[in-house]
C-alpha cells in the first residue's frame, strides 16, 4: 500500500509483476482474476503502470480466461488498460467511501461472465482534468450525473458504471478522464456511456473551486458567530494528491498577524519532531517549523514552541473511509505556539480522517479554525462536526490552478488548456 506520490521505482513494479506472474502460471485451473489497482500509477519508466500490469496478465492468463479490475475514481483508464480488462469498476463516490463495493461490483460480473452471461462494454475518453477540490459525487453538477447513471443501472439497462476523473497532476502523454459503461445490449452500452460523457463535459467549468485566500479565510473565522469549527481545505498541500503536507503558510500567518484564532494544524516536519522529543514534554524550545520537503516552495517559520505530547506515530482510523484500519505516521509530536496547536510527523496519512488529530490529543470540535491538508475526502468525516467547510488556495504542488503547473507530457487540447470545442463522444468511443 502506497499513497499518492513521486514516482514508483520500476524494480518494485517488476518485483510485483514477477510474483504475481509466479501465482498465476501455478494455477493451471485458473478461471478468473481479480485485481484491485489504483489506477493512476506512475514508474520510474512507465507512465501507465497500471496498463502494463493489466496487459501483462492477459498475455499471461490469455484471451480465454477473464480478467476485473477495481480503481480509484481518480485513475487514468488508457485504452490498451480498457480492452484488456473484462470488467472495470471505479469507486463510484467522492469522498470514497465504497472501497469493498467496489471490488464486490467488478467481481460480480466477472462471476456473471464465468456462468455464461455476454456483458458489452464501452469507453469515452473525455481529455479533461478537473481540480479534484472543485467535486463531490454528493451534491452539484457531479452529484446529479452520478445520481443519473445509478438510475441507469437500477433501470437494468446497465449492469455497471464507473465514472473516472483522471488525477489531475498526472503528467502524461496518453490518456484523460473517461466514462466505461458494461450492459447486456452493446447499444444501450455506447448510449449511455455517451450520455453520461456528454452531460460531464458540458458542466467542466462549473466543477471548479470556490477558494479563498488566507486573509479571507482569517476574515471569515473572525466574523463567524456560530460555535462550531471552521473547516479550511489546504487541498494544494494534500499529500493525498501527492503534495508533501510541509506546508506551514497559514499558520504562519496566523502566528505573525496575531490573530488570536485558536487553531489547529498538522505539517509533516522530521526535523521539528525529533527536535521536540530532544525538547521534552512540558518543555519550551525554538522550532523551525515547515518547508523541509519540498525545496520548490520551502516557506516556514521560527517560532517559541511548547511541547504537549510526544507520539509513536500509530492510530487506527475512525473512518467512515477504512474505518480501523491501522496506520503509522511515524515519531510525532504536538507543539503550541500561542493559540496554535500543530501536530508535526514524520509523514501524515489519512489525512480526511478526524483521528489523525483526535488520536493525538488535538480534539477539532474544540477548535475555532482545524487545518486539514485533503481535497474532498476530509467531507466524509468533518461534515459530521461542521457545516462550516471552506478552502484555501495555498498554490503548492496539488493547486486548483491547473494552468499554473508546469504540466511536460499532458496534451495542452486538453481541458482546461483547451475548451473541448473539437471534442464529440462518438469520435472518442470505444465498444466491444
Amino acid at each position: 500500500r502506497a499513497q499518492s506520490s513521486g514516482r514508483v521505482l520500476q524494480s518494485v513494479v517488476d518485483a510485483y509483476l514477477s510474483e504475481l506472474s509466479q501465482v498465476i502460471v501455478s494455477e493451471p485451473r485458473l478461471d478468473a482474476v481479480c485485481i484491485a489497482l489504483h489506477g493512476a500509477t506512475q514508474s520510474t519508466e512507465s507512465d501507465d503502470v497500471c496498463g502494463d500490469i493489466v496487459t501483462a496478465v492477459r498475455d499471461l492468463i490469455g484471451s480465454e480466461k477473464l480478467l476485473a479490475i477495481s480503481i480509484d475514481l481518480h485513475a487514468n483508464v488508457t485504452s490498451r488498460f480498457f480492452q484488456a480488462a473484462d470488467f472495470i469498476s471505479a469507486f463510484q463516490t467522492y469522498p470514497h467511501c465504497d472501497l469493498f463495493e467496489t471490488g464486490s461490483r467488478a467481481a460480480k460480473m466477472c462471476v456473471k461472465a464465468l456462468q455464461g452471461m455476454k456483458i458489452h462494454k464501452a469507453r469515452v475518453e473525455i481529455p479533461m482534468i478537473l481540480p479534484a477540490s472543485g467535486y463531490t459525487s454528493n451534491q452539484g453538477d457531479f452529484g446529479t450525473i452520478v445520481l443519473k447513471a445509478k438510475a441507469m443501472v437500477k433501470q437494468r439497462s446497465l449492469e455497471d458504471y464507473s465514472i473516472c476523473m483522471m488525477q489531475p497532476w498526472l503528467d502524461v502523454p496518453v490518456g484523460g478522464s473517461c466514462v466505461l459503461v458494461y450492459a447486456l445490449d452493446k447499444k444501450e452500452a455506447s448510449l449511455c456511456a455517451a450520455e453520461l460523457a456528454e452531460d460531464l463535459v458540458s458542466v467542466k467549468d462549473k466543477m471548479q473551486p470556490e477558494v479563498m485566500s488566507i486573509e479571507q479565510v482569517v476574515e471569515y473565522v473572525q466574523k463567524k458567530k456560530s460555535a462550531e469549527p471552521v473547516i479550511v481545505s489546504d487541498f494544494s498541500d494534500s499529500p493525498n494528491a501527492g503534495a508533501t503536507g510541509d506546508d506551514i503558510s497559514i499558520v504562519k500567518y496566523l502566528i505573525q498577524n496575531n490573530c488570536r484564532i485558536h487553531t489547529a494544524a498538522i505539517v509533516n516536519d522530521k526535523p521539528a519532531v525529533d527536535h521536540a522529543f530532544t525538547v521534552g514534554v512540558g518543555n519550551t524550545g525554538r522550532f523551525r517549523l515547515g518547508g523541509t520537503l519540498d525545496a520548490s516552495y520551502g516557506d516556514f517559520i521560527e517560532v517559541e514552541g511548547k511541547v504537549r505530547s510526544l507520539h509513536d506515530g500509530v492510530f487506527t482510523l475512525a473512518g467512515p473511509i477504512l474505518k480501523g484500519v491501522e496506520l503509522n505516521i511515524g515519531p510525532s509530536a504536538v507543539i503550541t505556539c500561542g493559540k496554535v496547536d500543530i501536530l508535526v510527523c514524520y509523514r501524515m496519512k489519512a489525512t480526511g480522517d478526524i483521528q489523525l488529530y483526535r488520536h493525538f490529543g488535538i480534539e477539532p470540535s474544540c477548535y475555532e479554525l482545524v487545518i486539514v491538508k485533503a481535497n474532498t475526502s476530509f467531507r466524509a468525516a468533518y461534515s459530521q462536526i461542521s457545516d462550516s467547510i471552506v478552502l484555501c488556495e495555498t498554490n503548492r504542488a496539488a493547486s486548483a490552478n491547473l494552468k499554473a503547473l508546469p504540466f511536460k507530457k499532458l496534451s495542452r487540447n486538453f481541458y482546461p488548456f483547451s475548451d473541448l470545442a473539437y471534442w464529440n463522444s462518438k469520435d472518442y468511443m470505444e465498444v466491444y
